[in-house]
């Protein structure tokens, strides 16, 4: 399983995009008795790829964005769409490894989306 991996090196992980490929992938093989290039899971490639730091990193902006949307939605339903791809995202990234790392035109949308709330200010 995956998770022996990553226990291996739980804070920083194997870096970006590096966790199943070359001597990684063999170590994959020789403890879990498979071979597969992808975990087929944003959040699991994450976790190995930048460890427990840059998984909870992840899911915290995550987290923190839907909550911003829909507070954001709640004032001006012109923002539900912000919340709903967000949505989409985090679903997605259960079981789509290349959501974050290789994005197609949605997820690009997307990712535009969570830079925008970031900047959104409220008027007073």
């Amino acid at each position: 399983n995956l998770l022996e991996i990553v226990h291996i090196r739980p804070l920083l992980g194997y870096g970006y995009e590096a966790s199943l490929t070359g001597q990684n992938l063999s170590m994959v093989l020789e403890k879990t008795g498979w071979a597969t290039p992808s975990p087929h899971s944003g959040y699991m490639s994450t976790l190995a790829g930048l460890g427990y730091t840059g998984a909870v990193t992840l899911v915290l902006v995550l987290l923190l964005s839907v909550k911003m949307s829909i507070d954001l939605a709640r004032r001006n339903s012109d923002y539900a769409f912000i919340a709903a791809v967000l949505a989409w995202l985090i679903m997605n990234m259960f079981t789509e490894e290349k959501v974050l790392t290789r994005p197609e035109f949605p997820v690009f949308i997307s990712m535009i989306l969570l830079a925008r709330l970031g900047f959104i200010r409220e008027k007073r």
